[in-house]
């Protein structure tokens, strides 16, 4: 999946006239390298499938884009982000192979105890807080709890991070297809309340495909991440040094502003 993914770039990159060797921007990257090849991790899976489905978006076959996407949303939550592109792009019409599939993938879970199938689902929502750029900065500045779980405060800011994601998604459903992408997968990496490494996995094909250097940048700061392994394996401590926020999100947020500052709206910028 992880080999099939850079397959899909450099189609896309061909289609658009631009070099399709530019594809060895995710074969070689770390990220994929350590989380897919080496860790086998599963979100993979549902980043090929989103893939495809914007590429086949793009090249206006929106039953099959709808089938891939409600594969993806099966196996994370995440391309839910992207039904808004789908809908506008194709019509009423992708709901039915996008519910068809998601239908039948549920369907050997029917007999399944609703409570535990969601429970780890509750558990990352409540109680994962690592990474982020804005939720505990925010929520310190609002005199919130963020590490308290069941702070009313905490959980309202955490669905309003939710709820500006899903706006922002809803609001990139006119764009082109590999620019949505782009967009709300790096809004999603400003938002989240947790933001582990191979969250930027989503973010890195539209990167590499909208030639996006912020997006770019921010899947190698990203790296900076893994430093809270040390904490961890001799301290036995989930915590990030002092400092990881400006490393990882420093040099990205800055060549957004950049652009931002001076007007720009180019093929290499995050749009405004």
């Amino acid at each position: 999946l992880d080999m099939l993914v850079g397959v899909v770039i450099a189609l896309a990159l061909s289609r658009r006239g631009q070099d399709p060797r530019c594809a060895i921007l995710w074969w070689w990257h770390p990220l994929p390298m350590l989380e897919c090849a080496i860790g086998g991790h599963p979100e993979i899976a549902a980043v090929f499938l989103t893939t495809v489905a914007i590429f086949w978006l793009a090249t206006s076959r929106s039953l099959l884009a709808a089938a891939a996407l409600g594969a993806a949303i099966a196996a994370k939550l995440l391309p839910v982000g992207w039904v808004p592109l789908l809908v506008c792009a194709g019509g009423a019409r992708v709901w039915i192979p996008l519910l068809v599939v998601l239908l039948v993938a549920l369907v050997p879970f029917l007999g399944s105890d609703l409570g535990l199938a969601t429970e780890g689902l509750r558990e990352y929502g409540s109680s994962w807080y690592s990474g982020d750029l804005l939720y505990r900065p925010v929520g310190e500045l609002l005199g919130l709890d963020p590490e308290n779980r069941f702070s009313p405060g905490a959980q309202w800011l955490r669905g309003f991070l939710v709820l500006a994601w899903l706006a922002i998604a809803w609001h990139c459903r006119g764009l082109s297809p590999w620019r949505a992408f782009l967009v709300v997968s790096f809004a999603f990496a400003l938002l989240s309340p947790t933001l582990h490494p191979w969250y930027l996995l989503w973010l890195l094909p539209a990167a590499v495909i909208e030639r996006s250097w912020a997006s770019l940048f921010l899947t190698w700061t990203i790296l900076f991440q893994y430093l809270v392994l040390d904490n961890w394996r001799a301290l036995g401590v989930w915590e990030l040094p002092h400092g990881t926020r400006v490393l990882v999100f420093g040099l990205p947020l800055l060549l957004v502003i950049r652009h931002w500052r001076y007007g720009r709206v180019e093929r290499d910028t995050i749009p405004g």
